[in-house]
């Protein structure tokens, strides 16, 4: 009879932790998703030649959709340079990491550019660790901190930034809502 008890406060146990980590990627996702779901739309300067996107110098303008599907949140990138479109574009996934318990994304290009971002929630804004390798297989990182939207934008400030071997001056991008994704509707039948 001990046996039985025992094995079934282990399962209620883990049952219990398992309803409690679901909880806190829910919430999680269900933040993030709340604020910047949608479409959003940048215009910068690129300050350091991108594979696939540009030079230095350039104006790109680029185009981010995050849409919440399945408890995650997918997110694709676009962009134009100097008006025409550039041949590289982005799609990802924005999860919740278990052991770090926070969201992450994993996203590829379709120049061969990859990487990762470690979302923090903290306080009135979302602070991220970004790691890329771009085409030519040189690595790219930085701190960022992202701003709640509010009147219709929301501020990227990228601070550490560094290309390779090379130290990049902090850079700060304003993205601006798009419109808004539509709910799916569910077709009827006949």
């Amino acid at each position: 009879m001990r046996i039985k008890f025992a094995a079934a406060a282990v399962l209620l146990l883990l049952v219990t932790s398992v309803q409690a980590e679901d909880g806190k990627m829910k919430a999680a996702v269900d933040a993030f998703a709340k604020q910047f779901e949608g479409s959003w739309v940048s215009e910068s300067e690129l300050d350091s030649d991108a594979p696939g996107i540009g030079k230095k110098g350039d104006r790109l303008i680029g185009h981010l959709t995050f849409k919440k599907q399945d408890g995650l949140i997918e997110v694709s990138w676009h962009g134009e340079n100097n008006g025409k479109p550039v041949g590289t574009r982005a799609r990802g996934i924005i999860g919740w990491d278990v052991k770090a318990e926070k969201l992450r994304v994993r996203w590829f290009s379709s120049g061969g550019a990859n990487g990762t971002i470690v979302y923090t929630h903290a306080g009135d804004h979302w602070s991220n660790k970004i790691n890329v390798v771009d085409p030519a297989g040189t690595p790219f990182s930085a701190d960022q901190r992202m701003s709640f939207p509010k009147d219709g934008s929301y501020t990227v400030k990228m601070t550490n930034r560094k290309n390779g071997d090379e130290s990049l001056p902090d850079r700060e991008i304003v993205w601006h809502r798009g419109k808004k994704l539509k709910k799916s509707k569910k077709s009827k039948k006949k």
